[in-house]
């Protein structure tokens, strides 16, 4: 009863009957379609009308079922786009949303593939332009992200797309407190990729060297992270808001821009960032700590970091933010003095192996056998053992050679016999003609015969 009175308060808040809906439902053929398919119902009833849609209109059944289906990923991926676009983020739609994505995606991975490409594409123009990326199209890096496999190496999508990225955070200029949040997120993206691939992004370390750098403790000077002194009105404001990295999206780029530029201006984000900065770093230290030049990549970001945290314990703002930074530093710290530590010597690298001495001791067998092989080593025994019997194999092979000549030189001398004789036999036959034209014509054309009269 519980559930059916649920049912019904969700009908009822939807305005729209979702038990008059056909549990056969066809692929929508347009974008508006689609919309008005699935408006006025709640994010449950959205995630069984795409259970419906895709179990309703499986890829095996035939070819225009691939069509069909590769049309309604890119109208999904286009709507959840514009979910992105709405202020504040719905969460529960997109949540709805996402796990259909990503069923369609296996079963059409080909076309997931050359939609994402294009996607990027257009997300490459606007960095070729030098503006940071909108809240949808961050939604749709991080979507990406969950949707394909980052171990795959030269993935087609993945591996575009962190070059994507990697310029935004190496050329892209920062011109405000919201540039700073969606460079962070950025980094927050890519750390995924990392974790899972271990491949060395040096753009992130530059860009978050660059933004501990931007960072001005206790001052008046103007700055994007510069932290006046701590005073009654500013820590009231800390009380009342936190600002986290992640809020970006739910700012969009029109209406609520002014707002969203003021709230990220505050020094709730500002130290929500330096932190998030901090950690981002010790993350990235415990990825690559097995590389052999980490000491070298970390020590001059240990050393700026150490100067900022080192301010911030001195400065109005110390009691919370300096020991939590206090901390982080000393944690890569001791991260950075472990490769030294740990780091092999260099002193044999160069240096030739010595060249063991051969040894030609004899070995003698107990219950010797004639013909077996006391060889230990199996490879080295098996090679004689092959290199004997291709001896053996070469040996019956010109044994058979030799007897196929033989038998080929009889058989020409045979027919070369036989040609001479029937030679000689027809000029025989042709001289005993000659002969007897010859005693013909002597004796008269009595063919040789003479014959005497009687007296």
């Amino acid at each position: 009863e519980d559930d059916e009175d649920e049912d019904e308060e969700e009908e009822e808040e939807g305005g729209r009957s979702f038990s008059a809906l056909p549990y056969v439902i066809p692929i929508p053929t347009s974008y508006k379609d689609f919309c008005e398919l699935i408006e006025g119902f709640t994010p449950s009833q959205k995630s069984e009308i795409l259970q419906r849609i895709r179990i309703s209109n499986p890829v095996s059944l035939g070819p225009e079922n691939r069509k069909n289906l590769q049309v309604f990923y890119g109208i999904l991926l286009q709507y959840f786009v514009n979910q992105c676009k709405l202020c504040p983020l719905p969460v529960d739609t997109l949540n709805a949303i996402v796990p259909e994505i990503h069923v369609l995606t296996s079963e059409v991975p080909l076309y997931a593939a050359t939609v994402a490409k294009a996607r990027l594409d257009q997300m490459r123009r606007t960095m070729l332009k030098g503006s940071w990326p909108s809240k949808q199209m961050l939604a749709t890096l991080q979507l990406y992200m969950e949707l394909f496999d980052p171990q795959q190496p030269r993935h087609p999508v993945l591996t575009p797309m962190l070059l994507v990225m990697s310029k935004w955070l190496l050329f892209t200029p920062i011109r405000s407190s919201a540039d700073i949040a969606k460079g962070l997120y950025l980094i927050k993206i890519i750390k995924k990729y990392i974790d899972q691939s271990e491949v060395l992004v040096p753009e992130c370390l530059h860009f978050l060297k660059s933004i501990a750098k931007s960072v001005k403790v206790d001052s008046n000077d103007p700055g994007l992270l510069s932290l006046q002194t701590k005073s009654k009105a500013i820590e009231k404001a800390m009380k009342n808001e936190d600002v986290q990295v992640g809020d970006i999206l739910h700012f969009d780029g029109t209406g609520a821009a002014d707002d969203g530029i003021k709230t990220f201006d505050s020094v709730s984000f500002k130290l929500n960032a330096i932190e998030f900065t901090f950690r981002s770093i010790m993350d990235l230290c415990e990825t690559y700590k097995k590389l052999p030049s980490a000491a070298e990549i970390f020590q001059p970001i240990v050393s700026t970091l150490g100067t900022i945290s080192n301010s911030m314990s001195e400065s109005s703002y110390g009691k919370k933010s300096g020991k939590k930074l206090q901390t982080i530093v000393e944690s890569l710290e001791k991260s950075v003095s472990d490769c030294i530590a740990t780091r092999p010597s260099l002193g044999n690298t160069f240096k030739e192996p010595a060249k063991a001495v051969r040894q030609f001791n004899p070995r003698f067998e107990e219950d010797y056998v004639q013909g077996k092989d006391y060889d230990i080593d199996r490879d080295r025994s098996e090679r004689k053992r092959l290199q004997k019997e291709l001896k053996r194999e070469r040996r019956g092979a010109m044994r058979e050679l030799r007897k196929d000549n033989r038998f080929l030189a009889s058989v020409k001398h045979r027919e070369e016999t036989q040609q001479k004789d029937d030679v000689q036999n027809k000029y025989n036959s042709m001289f005993n003609f000659l002969q007897q034209q010859e005693s013909d014509m002597r004796s008269g054309g009595q063919k040789g015969m003479i014959k005497l009269k009687r007296r």
